[in-house]
């Protein structure tokens, strides 16, 4: 038996927040010795995430930053999915390009763990250079032309945002809030780990078994929320894609 996966990545800050305060709780049921410096590494790291929230959470530009930077990401991501998808196509005019393509992708690596600006940056650079290729390659067949197009748009918007009079104490707020998050994260992914390699060698499983359920149990329940969540944001694009058609 080990710690389940999580998706931490794709919780909302105050959601990650209240998840590592739980796991914290609940670590602490393994009382091995070579252990709590793990727990103390999380608990510090998620002090600090609580420290940059609070700003947050008083901001009234905050939400507009994030949503924008949440959908920017995730259109990286739906861009990364798709070139990997090409490099095992049947075709090998198709597999070339994908290459050409992750090429690209892996000179910049993956800008969505990084601050604000400096991801405002990188996304910048990589639509140039995609953009440069597809009109190098004369065609659309690997179909990430429409994602690149999109990238570019919602870096450019966010980019706004950044410069906005109103949105810059927002942002200043939120890339703090940012980095300490990406700390939490790998904070909690280390803790898993360290916990999930005491329990291979451990001869007295019992000693990690009530840590290691309760962990599980919080899982479940972080995981049902963010699959209710995506279902309902799929069929809420559904729905808005059936309007669009009807007109």
């Amino acid at each position: 038996m080990k710690v389940k996966n999580c998706s931490i990545s794709q919780m909302r800050q105050q959601q990650a927040f209240e998840f590592y305060n739980k796991a914290i709780k609940y670590a602490k049921y393994c009382r091995l010795e070579q252990f709590q410096p793990y727990i103390t590494a999380l608990e510090d790291a998620n002090k600090a995430l609580d420290l940059a929230l609070t700003p947050i959470r008083k901001s009234q530009h905050t939400e507009t930053i994030v949503a924008e930077d949440e959908k920017r990401d995730r259109t990286w991501r739906a861009l990364r999915a798709t070139v990997n998808a090409q490099l095992l196509h049947f075709h090998d005019t198709n597999v070339s390009i994908a290459k050409r393509a992750d090429d690209i992708l892996n000179t910049y690596g993956d800008p969505t763990k990084k601050a604000y600006t400096e991801e405002t940056g990188i996304l910048k650079n990589l639509v140039t250079d995609l953009e440069e290729m597809i009109v190098e390659a004369n065609q659309k067949r690997i179909g990430i032309d429409e994602l690149v197009k999109e990238l570019k748009r919602a870096n450019e918007w966010f980019t706004k945002l950044l410069t906005n009079r109103e949105g810059e104490k927002a942002f200043k707020e939120t890339g703090i809030s940012k980095t300490t998050r990406q700390a939490a994260d790998n904070a909690y992914r280390n803790m898993v780990e360290a916990l999930n390699s005491i329990a291979f060698l451990e001869a007295d499983f019992s000693k990690v078994q009530d840590a290691i359920n309760l962990l599980n149990q919080i899982i479940d329940q972080e995981n049902a929320v963010m699959k209710a969540r995506a279902t309902r944001r799929t069929n809420k694009k559904g729905n808005e894609d059936s309007a669009f058609e009807e007109e």
